[in-house]
């Protein structure tokens, strides 16, 4: 929602802050502010959802400064630990009661907070900072620390690049042809590293001290189903209009139905559908027979009619580092789409993570509880391989529990070429959960949607990100999220409680951007 850039190099070629600004800018389009003195710069781009013009940054008084990106949700409960009023004494703008909370209560009050953030909080007359990223790793914070005299923090490693004159690195190139993105410890540019997410950094007499916290906030609710609704009512409850990115799936839908019945805003439900996709058709149908359901607003968009050669270009030249995944570019229309009904969208990013729901998952599960029948389709699986794509394709739809097995979101584990490469690393199936939470989840499909929403000015909420909500998941039994037939068990159940039991034993289908229907390079970069 916002973007900064703190940096004691200090830079007064005039050029030089246009272009941070403008490389800045995209991630917040509402302000754009400056705080210098002779020591240190901060440029800071905010997309205001609340707060008003209270919460402009840099936030400067007395002798400390703060940037910040992102949002904070228990806010009363945080204003009370500090014996205070939200409303009265920070003007109902968390931006600042994260400032006096640095301020009165420094890394304590950064590990009680239930939100998605990064932040810089400074002196003005001292080389002295306190800078944070959330648990979940939903905003982006990139530190350059080459020398101490040039120590710089920013939203993006474009702005450092461009402030401290930096090449692109190619160390990632081999990473990112195996993965398909790049995580969190390989660096682009040389001496700039990704701050892992549930980090506090601090630069107190010429020292950088890193540190790992673990989250103090927990919700009172001890049962799943409560947990996801204090969640979801504390991420809406600044909120008038929101929009919701529906796919006619078992996460959005419940999120959906949470919204619409259990809080006041005005939900909107937005879907991308292909009109190529069979699979896709079916999910639109059942997103549309959800929203009836629950009296919401429905709009639906083809992906082939909407989708353009203006799209893929903005979005190559906003992404902060490659990203071998296509349907960020399905993304990209729910987000350019939602932005005509509000600032923020939801999102069920997370319970696939959580509570199982990957075809992986099920494969894992047959190779531990099902193992006769595990080597059965294992021999199967060997002896399709030579099949063109559009073969596969068809097997996969007639036997879905497959349906990733030849794509893994993992080549570098896959390079055997073998179905039962994740079983050879894991024993348990909440230890397949948990690699996938610190790898796919962090390293691409959170930072891909924080950087595709903020292209079109929306900012995402995810319930499920939750520190407490992921404490009761681990804690289910297995067999809680999933069987030979489903996955996600659980949050199926709670569907029945809106009146949409007809989603309970629907697959997980989604739908893939096909590749053929992208412009060829050689039209691409053209004029015309």
């Amino acid at each position: 929602m916002c973007g900064f850039l703190f940096t004691y190099a200090k830079n007064n070629d005039l050029f030089k802050i246009r272009e941070a600004e403008r490389i800045l800018s995209f991630r917040g389009t509402d302000s754009l502010n400056h705080y210098e003195n002779h020591f240190l710069r901060c440029i800071h781009s905010r997309l205001s959802i609340r707060g008003g013009i209270t919460a402009s940054q840099p936030l400067v008084i007395d002798n400390h400064g703060l940037v910040f990106n992102g949002e904070i949700y228990n806010c009363s409960e945080l204003s009370s630990f500090l014996g205070k009023s939200f409303e009265k004494d920070f003007y109902s703008s968390d931006t600042h009661l994260l400032f006096w909370g640095l301020k009165d209560k420094g890394e304590e009050f950064v590990k009680k907070i239930f939100g998605h953030f990064s932040f810089v909080f400074f002196k003005l007359h001292e080389k002295e900072f306190l800078a944070g990223r959330d648990s979940w790793g939903e905003k982006p914070l990139y530190l350059f620390k080459k020398n101490i005299d040039e120590l710089s923090l920013a939203s993006s490693p474009e702005s450092l690049a461009s402030w401290l004159n930096l090449d692109l690195s190619l160390d990632f190139a081999e990473t990112f042809m195996q993965l398909g993105y790049v995580p969190q410890d390989v660096s682009i540019y040389p001496f700039v590293e990704e701050v892992p997410s549930s980090s506090i950094i601090s630069f107190k007499n010429g020292k950088l001290y890193k540190k790992e916290f673990i989250s103090d906030y927990k919700d009172i609710n001890e049962n799943t189903f409560e947990c996801l609704k204090s969640s979801v009512k504390l991420q809406s409850s600044d909120l008038k209009d929101v929009s919701i990115s529906l796919s006619g799936g078992v996460d959005s839908s419940l999120i959906a139905a949470i919204l619409k019945k259990d809080t006041s805003v005005n939900l909107n439900a937005i879907n991308v559908f292909s009109s190529k996709d069979k699979s896709s058709i079916i999910e639109n149908k059942l997103a549309k027979k959800t929203s009836k359901n629950l009296g919401l607003k429905f709009f639906s968009y083809d992906f082939e009619s909407n989708f353009k050669k203006e799209n893929f270009l903005q979005i190559q030249s906003k992404l902060y580092s490659p990203i071998g995944d296509p349907s960020l570019y399905l993304q990209d229309i729910v987000f350019s789409k939602a932005k005509n009904f509000s600032k923020v969208i939801f999102s069920g990013i997370g319970a696939d993570e959580l509570f199982t729901g990957y075809p992986r998952h099920k494969i894992f599960y047959l190779k531990i509880y099902y193992p006769k029948l595990y080597k059965i389709l294992h021999k199967i699986a060997k002896f399709i391989r030579p099949l063109n794509f559009n073969d596969l394709n068809t097997f996969s739809k007639n036997l879905d529990i497959f349906s990733t097995a030849f794509t893994s979101s993992y080549p570098s584990l896959a390079k055997a070429n073998t179905i039962n490469t994740e079983s050879l690393i894991f024993k348990t199936i909440e230890d397949l959960l948990v690699f996938d939470r610190k790898n796919q989840l962090k390293n691409q499909l959170i930072m891909t949607t924080d950087q595709i929403s903020l292209i079109h000015g929306v900012e995402v909420r995810s319930p499920y990100l939750s520190k407490s909500l992921e404490f009761l998941a681990d804690g289910l039994d297995f067999r809680k999220k999933i069987n030979f037939r489903n996955t996600k068990l659980i949050l199926r159940e709670y569907l029945s409680i809106y009146n949409l039991g007809f989603l309970i034993s629907q697959p997980k289908r989604g739908f893939s951007v096909n590749l053929d229907n992208f412009p060829s390079k050689e039209n691409l970069f053209s004029s015309k």
